[in-house]
């Protein structure tokens, strides 16, 4: 925890006295995942978005409605992983339909044991498809909204160190996903994000089906259109969370939004 308060800080710090007041979001600029909730945008053609590690994935706009994800430190440690997400044609400007698929495949077995409350061992595939929407309420309010179903071939939770409850074990399992997220363009370079989620997502506690989060999320554009690339193309959140997992009978909260993520989007046609 005090080295993610201390990592939140210091790029706050530094955005701030490297230009913020000058900075500012694109207005056509496509949001996949702020507040780690999926959204009906897609990338333009061409353009890239790439996630360090710990978060650690990248997109691709392959054309004008699809957008290619890749997980790549998953892959990479043996467990390939991807999305895709193809945005449907519509006339309108202020409301887009997408369909999402996502996969991971254990090629090996894994066990999960980021959470202090329960371990999972999962093996086989877990995988969803998703419906999503995104419409324009005003000028500076989105609302975005899915519904789909994820499917894990097998789970086993058991307790860590937090938690205790009896092991549970999922084969062959579909779970419903859902949600529903605001978000307000507060100033040109800062959104503010608020979402609800249930069942399986991407960016936070991630391959964790039937769990309930929300998730408060400050996103900022940090550094003026006249930085150079590496900085003019930087995005980062800070973000709170609640997160309850029934099936191991353990809650977790960060009530206060330091915890920070980051990625670099540029290009596009």
């Amino acid at each position: 925890m005090k080295r993610v308060l201390n990592a939140a800080l210091l790029t706050v710090t530094c955005s701030f006295a490297l230009g913020v007041a000058w900075a500012a979001f694109d207005p056509q600029e496509p949001l996949l995942y702020p507040g780690g909730f999926p959204t009906a945008d897609v990338l333009r053609p061409h353009e890239w978005l790439v996630a360090p590690p710990p978060w650690g994935w990248l997109a691709y706009g392959a054309t004008e409605h699809l957008t290619l994800g890749w997980d790549y430190p998953a892959t990479l440690l043996g467990y390939p992983a991807g999305f895709i997400r193809y945005q449907l044609p519509s006339e309108s400007t202020d409301v887009h339909y997408a369909i999402e698929g996502y996969g991971v495949l254990f090629a090996k077995d894994l066990t999960d044991s980021r959470s202090a409350g329960y371990r999972i061992d999962q093996h086989g595939t877990q995988d969803w498809i998703h419906l999503e929407r995104s419409a324009r309420l005003s000028e500076d309010w989105r609302w975005h909204a899915y519904i789909g179903l994820n499917y894990a071939t097998y789970q086993r939770y058991y307790p860590n160190e937090k938690a205790q409850f009896d092991p549970v074990v999922y084969r062959d399992r579909g779970t419903p996903d859902a949600g529903v997220a605001l978000e307000w363009d507060a100033r040109p370079w800062m959104k503010i994000h608020l979402n609800y989620t249930y069942g399986n997502t991407f960016v936070f506690v991630d391959q964790v089906g039937q769990k309930h989060m929300i998730v408060g999320t400050l996103q900022f554009a940090p550094f003026s259109s006249k930085r150079a690339a590496f900085l003019r193309n930087l995005r980062f959140d800070l973000s709170a969370l609640y997160v309850a997992v029934p099936t191991a009978h353990y809650q977790y909260s960060l009530p206060v939004p330091i915890y920070p993520t980051l990625y670099w989007q540029w290009g596009g046609s």
